[in-house]
């Protein structure tokens, strides 16, 4: 996702104005009254791009350095996050959303990296969100879904671990079927086969 969103940033980058040649004697049919009034002129259409040329590289290097600001703030939220299906959750996002689309909510939420594991989880509402062409209603939907994830999960925190006791294998031992279906279900989110599994344990 950073290679696509840096590429976005460089196509953007303002475009820069030909200075054009400077002019010659020989150009002006050896006209010394009219070479000296374009020479002057070139001089003073080079002094106003030199100071826009400055101008812009300023702009450029605030704006670069406020994107890897924001990278570096989606790098970090996305490790924070220590889940082990976000690659399959990114490339999903990827494939939905419009490269545009996915810079402003790297740039415009709080944790971009939570929302873009939403979506990746959810394909259908991604699909929704991807559909919003218009940049203001887009940021308001990506604000409005990341309100809803810090609600649900503030719900989540909130309830207390209930422990479940049974007859099954002792803590210290490692079920590998069962670690291996879980492993299945994690990458397919189907996971009626864990249950089976679990319930055939138990009655056995």
């Amino acid at each position: 996702m950073e290679q696509k969103l840096e590429k976005l940033e460089q196509e953007q980058a303002p475009a820069r104005q030909p200075l054009g040649q400077k002019p010659t004697l020989e150009g002006t049919d050896y006209d010394t009254e009219l070479y000296e009034t374009e020479l002057a002129a070139w001089y003073e259409k080079k002094r106003q791009h030199d100071e826009q040329q400055a101008s812009v590289q300023a702009e450029q290097k605030a704006v670069q350095k406020e994107w890897e600001s924001k990278l570096e703030s989606y790098h970090s939220s996305k490790a924070g996050l220590k889940v082990r299906d976000y690659e399959h959750a990114e490339d999903v996002v990827q494939d939905t959303l419009s490269v545009m689309q996915q810079g402003m909510i790297v740039q415009g939420a709080e944790n971009p990296a939570l929302v873009v594991y939403a979506l990746g989880k959810n394909p259908k509402k991604a699909k929704e969100i991807s559909s919003i062409t218009d940049p203001v209603k887009f940021a308001f939907a990506v604000a409005k879904l990341e309100t809803n994830l810090k609600v649900t999960k503030r719900k989540a925190q909130s309830k207390p671990e209930k422990k479940i006791s049974g007859t099954g294998r002792p803590s210290g031992s490692v079920d590998n079927t069962l670690e291996r279906l879980r492993a299945e279900a994690e990458r397919t989110g189907d996971y009626s086969k864990v249950f089976s599994y679990k319930k055939q344990k138990r009655s056995a």
